[in-house]
């Protein structure tokens, strides 16, 4: 494994690479989420190619640069950094929530590069409806506002470590608590970064903006494309849970599905998948099916017979 800064001219990006040789993965984690929840998916895939991992912006030990950030933003960063990286193959992808949705915009921008697409729950370039959706919806519109959570980071990220700590006190989850121990320390301290809540809010706040560029541009690919959607059923039950009527959960969790759904036509060779049984992170509590997802993908392409590795 090789982990390193490697400054892409506005800023310096935190990567990690494991495994060598083509073919190349690389994984686009979700809003506020790090490389480390990926552990168990990229220890299965480096086994039969290259995992490129790394961390956004203002995230783990990237620096936070000046530009807003857009999709469009983070998907010419991103390929600065492939180009600095030497890394001219064409590469599949695999990205998570707002992470799909940055991929997305990547392949709006350099389809040439872009063999295969894995998107797990992914945002949809859609998400402008979701945002009249939750405005129409008034215990959504006052349980998850978008403006209170946008006000709640940009407080947070004028905040020290140590205050975030007291603030977070960030714990593991129970599949984190899994994982060594060395990770387990590096996902703790990833939470109280004040950077990253700076990042995230400025993602959060042009999302739907950047959502709507991506449909302007939209071309569909013929590349291999399996979309992950979580279980809808559960997604109802925590939203209910979590104290949203169940005509509002329904409501709402039906259009997130449909969405996701409608990402399969991304690509002619694009196919949807429910998770049953997960929830939104799926790479976390269901990391096996992200992995047939990606060996399937890399069986189909570069004829790798995974059962002999």
């Amino acid at each position: 494994m090789i982990e390193k800064l490697v400054d892409i001219g506005t800023k310096k990006l935190q990567v990690s690479i494991h495994g060598d040789g083509a073919p190349i993965v690389v994984i686009e984690t979700g809003m506020g989420c790090s490389w480390y929840d990926f552990s168990k998916v990229i220890e299965e895939i480096s086994k039969n190619a290259t995992v490129l991992t790394y961390h956004r912006s203002g995230y783990g030990k990237s620096t936070l640069g000046k530009e807003e950030r857009t999709t469009k933003q983070i998907a010419v960063d991103f390929n600065e950094l492939l180009e600095i990286e030497g890394i001219n193959c064409p590469i599949i992808l695999v990205g998570h929530s707002f992470g799909g949705l940055c991929v997305q915009h990547f392949a709006c921008l350099f389809p040439e590069k872009v063999a295969a697409m894995v998107l797990i729950d992914s945002n949809s370039s859609g998400e402008y409806k979701m945002d009249k959706l939750r405005d129409k919806l008034p215990n959504f519109k006052n349980t998850f506002s978008k403006n209170k959570i946008i006000d709640n980071w940009r407080g947070l990220s004028q905040k020290s470590k140590d205050e975030l700590k007291t603030i977070i006190s960030p714990e593991l989850l129970i599949e984190q608590r899994e994982l060594i121990e060395e990770i387990q320390k590096c996902i703790l301290e990833f939470q109280i970064n004040p950077g990253m809540y700076s990042a995230m809010a400025s993602e959060l706040e042009l999302m739907s903006q950047s959502g709507q560029e991506i449909e302007k541009r939209f071309k569909q690919l013929d590349v291999p494309l399996i979309v992950l959607g979580r279980d809808k059923a559960l997604g109802i039950k925590w939203n209910v849970d979590m104290g949203i009527p169940q005509e509002e959960a329904v409501q709402f969790e039906s259009l997130w599905s449909s969405l996701v759904r409608e990402e399969a036509n991304n690509s002619a060779k694009g196919q949807f998948i429910e998770v049953k049984g997960s929830r939104h992170s799926i790479y976390r509590t269901n990391p096996e099916v992200v992995i047939k997802a990606i060996n399937d993908i890399l069986s189909e392409i570069y004829m790798i017979d995974i059962n002999e590795n």
